[in-house]
């Protein structure tokens, strides 16, 4: 059994150098991993580093070290008190690591990454075994040292079961409670691994605080503005966006604002992306500053489905209903364009996505059902998602949102720091500045 412990630790280290060499690259996502996978949201989340260094490459050295200290340790006869402690530091570090970024996954990004998951799964298992190795090689888990002192006569077992005579004359064991008081001179072990397995958790707690005050900011790509284009305010306004990939007729997209604001901005968002829902938040709350001098703003819905979008490979769990979403967000604008405002707020209100039968419910509410009906039958919805997601796909880009403007670089990618959204769209698209 204890010659599984470095080869679970080895194995971890494999997984966790392999991500953080993707992380690094800052392209592509690990093999098996589609676009639109957990995997994409996980390894670039705030959480996935520290100071730019991937938390891949810290697990990588705890992993190597719990393997080095492991192999040591594999001899006849209980470990050196050094690496029994340095071996209970580090497996308690792994474990608290490993549980906390599961945490992560499961209840603040809610995107699962399988290599991540595998990689904790190893080293919760290498470190549980080394955990079990220290104190069991060492001693009883109990308390009780290996050899405590014992008393004249008294059995290699610890325990003195040499007979005394009771006071009625009749032959009994001497108590327990004699051997271990005769054991106290020596630490107990629950005492002795106290301070390393302090150690293992304020080494994580370090970590977790020095990711919440110096929170990474991951790099917005661009893409260049060639070929972008736009006829001016009217009715027959048309703009081209992302390199001319995309043509759209402004009156005729769903729009926030005015589609004659002398600046647009277009916005290709899931329904079910949380980074999404802050770019959609930052975007009205500025449009909101800026007054008489607020951008329009265009919103295509693009799902990040598989079911309407051939781009996506395998499609999150999360985003299993967005092409119903967008549809039903496009069938109101269609329906009654008064009342697509007040849908759209309603779509991103609450920080999990909005369930498709319960939109449905809504949307009917607000334009009523025979002319939902009649609104989702239009072929239009059909083609303003087919295209949207075709220039997605085409354009190279695998994350949302996706920010553009005729007069501006494309904007691609996410962040988790609502200050550094609010300057990005202040500084390349002068939302908020007074003109």
């Amino acid at each position: 059994m204890r010659r599984l412990i470095p080869l679970l630790a080895l194995a971890a280290a494999a997984i966790s150098r392999y991500l953080a060499a993707v992380s690094w690259a800052e392209r592509g996502l690990p093999s098996g991993c589609g676009a639109g996978s957990g995997c994409g949201e996980v390894l670039k989340s705030r959480w996935s580093s520290l100071f730019g260094v991937p938390v891949g490459a810290l697990a990588f050295l705890a992993y190597l070290a719990l393997a080095g200290l492991a192999w040591r340790g594999l001899r006849d006869g209980p470990p050196e008190p050094l690496v029994r402690k340095a071996l209970v530091a580090i497996a308690v570090a792994i474990i608290c690591g490993a549980l906390w970024f599961v945490a992560l996954q499961l209840f603040v990004l809610m995107a699962i990454c399988p290599w991540c998951m595998a990689d904790h799964a190893l080293g919760i298992a290498a470190g549980g075994l080394a955990l079990w190795t220290a104190l069991s090689r060492s001693g009883s888990a109990t308390g009780l040292a290996t050899t405590p002192a014992r008393t004249a006569g008294a059995p290699a077992d610890g325990f003195d079961t040499t007979l005394t005579t009771a006071p009625d004359g009749g032959d009994v064991f001497a108590s327990p409670e004699s051997a271990v008081g005769a054991a106290r001179p020596q630490a107990p072990l629950a005492r002795e691994f106290r301070t390393p397995a302090a150690v293992g958790v304020a080494a994580v707690l370090v970590l977790i605080g020095l990711q919440l005050a110096f929170p990474h900011r991951s790099p917005l790509a661009r893409l260049p503005q060639d070929a972008n284009a736009d006829t001016g305010p009217g009715q027959a306004r048309a703009i081209a966006v992302l390199q001319g990939r995309l043509q759209l007729l402004p009156h005729e997209t769903p729009h926030i604002g005015s589609a004659d604001a002398d600046r647009l901005i277009v916005v290709m968002f899931d329904y079910c992306c949380p980074h999404c829902r802050e770019a959609h938040e930052a975007l009205r709350e500025l449009a909101a500053e800026a007054g008489p001098n607020a951008p329009g703003v265009l919103l295509l819905p693009t799902p990040l489905d598989a079911k309407c979008n051939p781009a996506i490979e395998e499609t999150e769990p999360r985003f299993a209903e967005s092409c119903e979403l967008a549809r039903l967000a496009l069938a109101v604008w269609r329906a009654d364009r008064a009342r697509f405002d007040e849908f759209d707020v309603w779509l991103f209100e609450p920080e999990l996505p909005r369930k498709a039968a319960e939109a449905r419910r809504e949307a009917a509410r607000l334009v009523g059902e025979a002319a939902l009906e009649a609104a989702l039958v239009d072929p239009w919805i059909e083609e303003r998602i087919a295209a949207d997601v075709g220039a997605y796909r085409d354009s190279g880009v695998r994350v949302l949102p996706v920010l553009l403007s005729p007069g501006a670089s494309a904007v691609v990618g996410r962040t988790e720091d609502r200050r550094e959204l609010r300057d990005v769209l202040r500084r390349d698209f002068g939302i908020g500045r007074g003109d």
